[in-house]
């Protein structure tokens, strides 16, 4: 399932990965902060970061 829109808006699970990454995190982190299953944190961070609205160092992830 794809994180964006037809319209290419942000989505809501987007927007939650977004808010919970107010420190550099891993994905796991952000499944636990968020209560969203991990294979959806990691699909949309995937999305973010082709994006270029996060980016990824390792396993760390922070907003750009």
């Amino acid at each position: 399932m794809a994180c964006v829109n037809d319209n290419q808006t942000v989505t809501a699970t987007m927007q939650a990965i977004l808010q919970a990454l107010d420190a550099p995190a891993t994905a796991e982190q952000l499944a636990e902060k968020t209560a969203l299953p991990l294979f959806k944190v990691r699909s949309t961070l995937r999305e973010l970061v082709q994006r270029h609205m996060v980016k990824q160092n390792g396993e760390m992830y922070e907003k750009n």
